[in-house]
This record gives C-alpha cells, structure tokens and sequence, in this order.
C-alpha cells in the first residue's frame, strides 16, 4: 500500500509585492492554474495567493522562479523571505524523504521504541528535597 495523495499535498500562501494589483494577481494565478502539479487556488489577500499543490511533482521556489521569469515581482520584505527559506528547508527536507521512498519521520520500529522508552520514563518533579525546602532557594 503506498502513501496517499494527502501526505504529497503542500499548501503555502504566495506573497506578490506590495504594489501587485488585483488584476496583476488574477493573471498570477491564471497562469499558476495551468500547472498540472497546482490543485487549488485562492485569492489570500490584496498581494497574496493561497496555492495547494503536490509536492511530488513541484516545489514552492520553482513556482515562485517561473513568477519571477514571468515578470511578477515577490515580496522581498524580512518576514516574506524568512518564510520562503523555511518554506524551502521544509520542502526540501519533504522531497529528500519522497525521493527514498520514506513515508515518515521516523525510521522503521524507531518511534515505537521511543514512545515505549517516554512511558516508562517517571515524569514530574524529581527533586527529592521537600516542598518547602525547594521553594526556600
């Protein structure tokens, strides 16, 4: 049984320059809805596109190089950036992990192991000293 489409579905918000007009983002997205890989569109704001897409077959910086070819202009303000960097670091991650054919994080039994090693595990306070003695200090 292999993995399903859902695990392969990315959904990231596209950020346009300030300046994008309304029509200049229906045009952006006219054009990212003739992509086989893009599966849903919707407008996120005045400069900004909500895209779902697989990731299998595309990733957010080759989307966002064919805008950038195309004529449109990105958001180049702090937070934009750091957001498609961390974008990028995921997918990259996500699509390293595709391309061997691992489905999950985790290594075969490794999460068993784990959460049965977290159960075992005394939680709480471990301080041996009474109560009052540790709230002294």
């Amino acid at each position: 049984m292999g993995p399903s489409l859902a695990e392969h579905v990315t959904q990231r918000s596209l950020h346009l320059a300030r300046g994008t007009s309304a029509e200049e983002q229906a045009s952006a997205m006219e054009l990212l809805d003739g992509l086989d890989a893009v599966l849903k569109l919707e407008p996120d704001g005045p400069h900004a596109v909500a895209i779902t897409y697989d990731l299998r077959r595309v990733s957010l910086s080759e989307i966002e190089r064919a805008l950038v070819e195309l004529g449109f202009a990105l958001d180049t303000g702090m937070l934009a950036r750091l957001r498609r960097a961390v974008s990028r670091y995921c997918e990259s991650i996500e699509r390293g992990r595709l391309a061997e054919g691992q489905t999950s994080v985790w290594p075969k039994g490794m999460q068993d192991i784990y959460f049965s090693r977290y159960l075992r595990h005394r939680h709480g306070c471990r301080d041996v000293r009474p109560k009052d003695w540790r709230e002294y200090l």
